[in-house]
């Protein structure tokens, strides 16, 4: 990883980067998606991927701050919650593994039950959308639709070019 272009991370997030990326190709992501995918966690998560980081914002109340990789926020950091019951460890890589894991399930098993359902249209969109298409498309894709950012507040360029030097970066 190239730290000048993707920002300053410490040792432990670069461990936890290798974990998060093992991880989606554990569960069949390509390069390109996996590179889309991380660069918005890169971007959520204050250049850490840490499971454990909390949204700063005094505004707000703890229950609705984001929390983690992909800053979850409301009923779906509720949601997160709910799953990681059966899957507390203390150690930061396992609870990146269940994020990760998260994701994937609200977007290739959506379940109008949980409470982070992210919706069947935009879940099924997502599933073929991460199939096909640009890295380009494939981060604005999982921005709009996953991380669902403010109006304003997207830092699409920052985003992608994360994603690119994330890209450029991969072996495999």
């Amino acid at each position: 990883i190239d730290e000048k272009n993707i920002g300053h991370r410490s040792s432990l997030s670069d461990e936890l980067f290798i974990t998060v990326n093992n991880t989606l190709i554990d569960l069949g992501y390509d390069k390109e998606t996996r590179a889309a995918i991380l660069g918005n966690a890169l971007w959520e998560s204050g250049n850490t991927f840490d499971p454990d980081k909390e949204e700063d914002n005094p505004n707000k109340e703890l229950k609705d701050l984001g929390k983690g990789i992909f800053q979850y926020t409301g009923n779906t950091r509720r949601g997160y919650e709910e799953y990681l019951k059966n899957k507390i460890s203390k150690e930061k890589g396992d609870r990146a593994r269940a994020q990760v894991h998260y994701m994937n399930e609200l977007i290739n098993n959506p379940n109008e039950n949980d409470l982070g359902y992210i919706g069947s249209g935009n879940a099924k969109k997502l599933a073929e959308g991460l199939k096909e298409g640009s890295l380009e498309d494939k981060t604005r894709l999982f921005m709009n639709l996953f991380e669902r950012p403010k109006k304003g507040k997207e830092h699409f360029l920052d985003r992608h070019r994360n994603a690119q030097n994330i890209y450029n970066s991969l072996n495999y």
